[in-house]
């Protein structure tokens, strides 16, 4: 007995030699074709890069994936090889060729695969453009300019409740945590406009798990776009540990409140559920999926932000301030390009893209008055921007078909925060640039602010 087990132990041992031989010699061959003979080999970029996805994996489950593709583009230049089969971008002809040749460039199929409910697309993810045509065509009849106005009073509710939440500290500048604020309010916005009821996040923490669950699904998102392996090999749950169980959760307390808002469906009422579930495409009469309906974290990003460079730059902010309290007596007033082969995929990180020095000079100094000089808008670009790098919201088919409503949500609160309050700085913060992680979206910290009801004298 002994010497067949001693017979057995050797044969694997020799087998699994073998094996391990062949796996090095099949990762060997697959590393130095990458390297020397890929259609992209020609391109620069990090060696991890030119030979792994696992890079952007990494970056992408710290947070940092977005700095990460401007210090590579500060080292390789404006186009540069980041995953095996990837090139990405930092001029304006490469973004925008993007969307000025659509038969020659299409969806990374990746997004494809990534729904959190099974066989539900949004306009983000789905992958046929016929399909994400039909969808955007039926999104836009309820958030046509028709429609924006009468979301204006609802609107103006939650912007006025946050400042009477802000206020009700009358102490010498009370410090606010600006990242939670926002989310807050964008989230109640969205609510509010979108299914004609507020949740009142604003006064209450009961449905802040839902906040917890969009972000945990965007954390899912982010992994995924790098590398759907993650999926297939079930390894999500180890890079961000519960996370699917709290984006699942949120998913069903959206499913939820779609039910409730579909049983009592009123077509006259003025919210964006009620016109989109009752709208059709008028080129084949089919309706909207309730499914579908989301979103409230970019514009909250971009609201912290704000105020978080607001607070740091003094001139900025008086002249903000200034203008605002100065101009309403009331705050109820107010393609050439480089050859890539077919079947590689392409992109512009947007960060990297908008901190590039020939579009936005000084990209890291708080100079808002800047947008007053924009190239597009017939000034000399001197210290201005070039607006044609500027897409927040994307481009083309595929940008964000509520931009302007985001833009007037953003805006509104905005203006009538420093209408109403004297804003200051804490001592001792973080200075420079305002920090977000990537996570398909963004993840934010802070700012402290600190703020106090403003003395106006009658």
């Amino acid at each position: 007995m002994i010497p067949f087990l001693t017979d057995a132990v050797h044969l694997l041992l020799r087998f699994g030699g073998w094996s391990l031989f062949a796996g090095f010699v099949y990762i060997s061959c697959i590393c130095i074709y990458r390297l020397y003979f890929h259609p992209l080999a020609e391109y620069p970029g990090p060696l991890s890069g030119k030979l792994t996805t696992w890079r952007a994996v990494w970056h992408g489950r710290s947070g940092d994936l977005h700095v990460d593709i401007w210090r590579c583009h500060q080292k390789y230049g404006p186009i540069f090889r980041y995953a095996p089969h990837r090139v990405v971008f930092a001029s304006n002809t490469g973004f925008h060729g993007m969307d000025i040749l659509p038969n020659s460039v299409q969806q990374e199929p990746v997004l494809y695969s990534i729904p959190l409910i099974k066989e539900v697309y949004s306009t983000l993810n789905v992958f046929d453009k016929k399909v994400h045509g039909r969808k955007r065509r039926i999104l836009s009849q309820g958030l046509c300019d028709q429609n924006l106005k009468l979301l204006e009073p609802p609107l103006l509710r939650v912007v006025d409740h946050l400042c009477d939440r802000l206020g009700e500290k009358q102490d010498n500048f009370s410090p606010a945590n600006m990242a939670e604020w926002s989310d807050f309010y964008t989230f109640d916005v969205m609510t509010e406009l979108v299914f004609g009821r507020s949740f009142y996040t604003l006064d209450s923490n009961s449905h802040h798990y839902i906040l917890d669950g969009i972000m945990s699904q965007m954390r899912r998102m982010s992994l995924l776009t790098e590398e759907p392996m993650i999926e297939r090999l079930q390894i999500g749950r180890f890079l961000h540990p519960g996370a699917m169980a709290k984006a699942l959760r949120f998913s069903q307390a959206g499913r939820s409140i779609m039910e409730d808002r579909k049983r009592n469906l009123n077509p006259g009422a003025a919210d964006i559920c009620s016109k989109l579930l009752s709208a059709k495409d008028p080129e084949t009469g089919d309706g909207f999926p309730f499914q579908e309906l989301s979103g409230s974290d970019t514009t909250s990003t971009a609201m912290a932000a704000a105020f978080f460079y607001l607070s740091r730059y003094p001139t900025a902010l008086n002249k903000a301030t200034n203008e605002i309290r100065s101009g309403f007596t009331s705050i109820h007033d107010f393609r050439p390009g480089p050859f890539i082969p077919a079947g590689m995929e392409v992109g512009a990180g947007i960060y990297a893209l908008q901190h590039n020095t020939e579009y936005f000079p000084d990209p890291f100094v708080f100079r808002p008055e800047r947008w007053l000089q924009s190239k597009s808008k017939g000034g000399d670009g001197g210290g201005g921007v070039d607006q044609s790098a500027f897409a927040p919201f994307s481009t083309g088919s595929r940008s964000c078909v509520g931009k302007r409503l985001a833009i007037i949500e953003f805006t509104v609160v905005l203006a009538r925060i420093l209408w109403r309050f004297d804003l200051g700085l804490l001592r001792g913060v973080r200075q420079g640039e305002y920090h977000t992680d990537w996570c398909f979206t963004s993840k934010k910290y802070g700012p402290y602010i600190q703020y106090r009801g403003r003395k106006v004298v009658e």
